[in-house]
């Protein structure tokens, strides 16, 4: 989980990079696109990250009960 958040923190960043009110990359729409892509694919792969750890536990808990 705090791997998840970590990466959801670093996605966040990159996102706000890639944002259209920012000038860190100049007026290059083409390198902005290429930035919020892995700002999003890092979004989905800390939804992964969080997700195995539940489906873990819960798969714990109905092979012990």
């Amino acid at each position: 989980m705090c791997s998840a958040s970590a990466l959801s923190f670093l996605a966040f960043m990159i996102a706000v990079i890639g944002m259209k009110c920012t000038q860190c990359t100049g007026n290059n729409k083409r390198i902005k696109g290429h930035i919020l892509l892995t700002a999003g694919i890092l979004f989905i792969l800390s939804g992964i990250v969080v997700f195995i750890p539940v489906c873990w536990v819960a798969n714990t808990i109905i092979r012990d009960f």
